[in-house]
C-alpha cells in the first residue's frame, strides 16, 4: 500500500509540474493522498515522504493544506488556477 501511495502522489506532483496554470486538482489529490501516509505514519511521515518520493517537503504542505481547505462546492473556478494561486484565495 505504501508504495502505491508514493507512485501516486509522485504521478500527482509530475502532472502539477507538466500544468502549471491549471495544476489545481493534481494538488488536491496529492495533498488527499499525503493525509493518507501521515495518517498511516504518523510522525515519521516526513521521513517516507524524503525517502520514497520526489515532492520537496514546503509542496507537500502546501498540497495538504490545499486539500484540507478545497470546497465542497464551487471549485471549478479555483481549478482552473495554479494551485498556489488558489491556495492563496482560500487561505483568505
Amino acid at each position: 500500500m505504501r508504495e502505491t501511495l508514493a507512485r501516486d502522489i509522485v504521478q500527482e506532483h509530475i502532472r502539477c509540474k507538466q500544468r502549471p496554470q491549471s495544476n489545481t486538482e493534481h494538488a488536491v489529490r496529492a495533498g488527499r493522498l499525503l493525509l493518507v501516509i501521515r495518517a498511516i505514519l504518523g510522525h515519521d511521515w516526513s521521513d517516507w515522504l524524503r525517502t520514497n518520493t520526489t515532492v520537496p517537503a514546503e509542496t507537500a504542505d502546501n498540497y495538504i493544506d490545499l486539500a484540507r481547505r478545497w470546497p465542497r462546492r464551487g471549485k471549478a473556478k479555483l481549478a482552473a488556477m495554479p494551485f498556489l494561486t488558489a491556495l492563496q484565495l482560500l487561505r483568505g
